[in-house]
C-alpha cells in the first residue's frame, strides 16, 4: 500500500500539469482506495494483537491532542475538547487508537459537518469520558450489535474498530457503552485501578 501511495504522489507531483482530468480522477481513486485498504488492514491487526498493557502516566489532554493530530478533520467539523484535564496511568498507544476510532466514527456520522464533544469527569469511583456527536441517532436495532465483531453498517468497514475499543477498555478494567439521541460513546475507567491526578485548566 505504501509503494502504491508513494508512486501516485510522485506521478501527481511530477506530471500533474500534463495529466488530464480523467487521469487525475483515477489517481485520486487509487489514493482513496489504498487509504481505505490500509485502514482496514490496521483494524484487523489491532484487533488480533493480544499485547499486554504498557502502562505509564500521561496527561489525558496530551494523549487526546496526539490522537487528533493523526485524524483528518474536515474544515466544517468542530472538535470540542474537555475544559479540564487528568493524568492517568494507561497504555496510551492503545487508548489513542480507541479515541482515533471514536472520533473518526463521529466525523463520519455527522457527514463532515457538525460538532464532536469530548468530556471527562472524575468522581470517587470512575473516570467517565464521553465522545458525543451531533449526527443522526443510531437506529435502535443497531445499538445492541454495535460492539460485535465483524458487525458494520459501512460499505468499507471491517466491523473490528469498535470491538477493538471494547477489548482495550476492558483490558484497562473499564467499560464502554453507547447511547443515542445524541449519539454518545461513554467510557468508564475505575479510579482505584488507575492513577488519577486532577490538573488545573489552562
Amino acid at each position: 500500500m505504501g509503494v502504491i501511495s508513494t508512486t501516485v504522489q510522485i506521478i501527481e507531483s511530477t506530471s500533474k500539469d500534463s495529466l488530464d482530468k480523467k487521469t487525475l480522477s483515477r489517481l485520486s481513486r487509487i489514493t482513496n482506495s489504498t487509504t481505505n485498504m490500509s485502514n482496514q488492514i490496521e483494524d484487523v491487526l489491532n484487533f488480533v494483537r493480544n499485547k499486554s498493557l504498557d502502562l505509564e502516566v500521561i496527561s489525558f489532554s496530551k494523549m487526546l491532542q496526539s490522537t487528533i493530530n493523526n485524524v483528518e478533520i474536515p474544515n466544517r467539523v468542530n472538535i470540542h475538547l474537555p475544559e479540564n484535564d487528568i493524568s492517568l496511568e494507561c497504555d496510551h498507544s492503545k487508548l489513542e487508537v480507541v479515541f482515533m476510532n471514536l472520533i473518526t466514527n463521529a466525523i463520519q456520522a455527522i457527514e463532515g459537518k457538525g460538532d464532536v464533544f469530548i468530556r471527562v469527569n472524575v468522581d470517587s469511583d470512575f473516570i467517565t469520558i464521553d465522545v458525543e456527536n451531533s449526527g443522526s441517532e443510531i437506529p435502535s436495532h443497531v445499538l445492541p450489535k454495535i460492539f460485535d465483531s465483524l458487525f458494520t453498517t459501512k460499505a468499507s468497514g471491517t466491523g473490528l474498530g469498535l470491538p477493538f475499543c471494547k477489548k482495550t477498555i476492558e483490558q484497562h478494567n473499564g467499560t464502554i457503552s453507547v447511547s443515542s439521541n445524541p449519539t454518545t460513546f461513554t467510557i468508564k475507567l475505575p479510579t482505584n485501578a488507575l492513577t488519577v491526578i486532577k490538573l488545573p485548566t489552562n
